[in-house]
């Protein structure tokens, strides 16, 4: 049976009198004694650069070796963000400035059932050419709030996306905001359809486009503070956009239960509708982003 041998580089009659971390370590003398910083140091000075990575090795200066290495959590770092931030800018002022009686009349859309129906049925061309164009400013915001949002939680999906795609991820947010908003408008008039009462889900949608435009109203400020901002008060501004979106949220449960009852539905209809077209659509892409990242 073979002896047990102590270690052949710190045991005694080993002929190595200090610690390595290579076999080419045995060409250079770094004493055993004095701190490891000292000895680290001193074992630093001893090696070269060719010995460690081969006679190819190049030295390279400092400070330029992150030079070509791009961040892969850094979202807002293109022209497409930096241009849907402006398109999104230009497009709020426009619609708030150019359309200021029917936004006027959508901001009292709280004011009572009774008028968010008047507002339904006496509707001019200009209100609903008011309605399309913050819709269309709500989709960039949505777009660029997703690829902002993504950047300060730094989700490992983004690794797994390729480096092509980086600035096309805006593109992508809106595409699934437009696949959610179809298929919940397809759900509507297909169970207007199965129950023969269209003029009800036709009113429900129109319903969920003035709730929809008065969520962009308020909330297009705060997305833009949020995507203009880095650092500690990026931080603040997300909060209060937190906070602004549950009062939405609330605000949207209250009309469309209003708008249910007022109608004479079933409270348990209402539930149906929020489970299977509010909930279900957005909470699919929310569980696929989270089991992925």
């Amino acid at each position: 049976m073979p002896s047990v041998l102590t270690d052949s580089l710190t045991g005694a009659g080993s002929g190595w009198p200090y610690d390595t971390l290579w076999a080419g370590a045995a060409r250079f003398s770094v004493p055993a004694e004095g701190t490891l910083a000292e000895r680290a140091d001193s074992l630093a000075r001893s090696v070269a650069a060719a010995d460690v990575f081969g006679p190819g090795s190049v030295a390279v200066p400092a400070g330029e070796w992150l030079s070509g290495v791009s961040d892969p959590f850094l979202l807002t770092d293109n022209l497409l963000f930096r241009l849907s931030v402006v398109l999104i800018f230009i497009g709020y002022c426009y619609t708030v400035y150019y359309f200021r009686e029917p936004l006027s009349a959508l901001l009292r859309i709280g004011k009572s059932r009774l008028y968010g129906e008047k507002l339904m049925e006496e509707h001019s061309y200009l209100f609903s050419l008011f309605l399309r164009t913050a819709l269309g400013v709500g989709l960039l915001a949505v777009s660029v709030l997703a690829v902002r949002c993504a950047e300060m939680t730094r989700s490992p999906l983004l690794l797994r996306l390729p480096e092509w795609s980086v600035p096309l991820l805006a593109v992508g947010c809106g595409v699934a905001a437009v696949l959610v908003a179809g298929f919940q408008r397809l759900v509507l008039r297909a169970a207007g359809s199965l129950t023969q009462d269209a003029a009800f889900t036709g009113r429900l949608l129109w319903l969920r486009r003035l709730l929809a435009v008065f969520a962009v109203i308020v909330s297009v400020p705060v997305v833009l503070l949020l995507a203009l901002n880095e650092g500690p008060a990026a931080g603040v501004v997300f909060y209060l956009l937190v906070v602004e979106v549950v009062a939405i949220f609330v605000f949207w449960l209250y009309k469309t239960c209003e708008f249910f009852l007022g109608q004479n539905v079933s409270i348990l209809h209402w539930f149906l509708y929020l489970c299977g077209v509010e909930i279900f659509p957005v909470s699919v892409f929310v569980l696929l982003a989270l089991r992925n990242g």
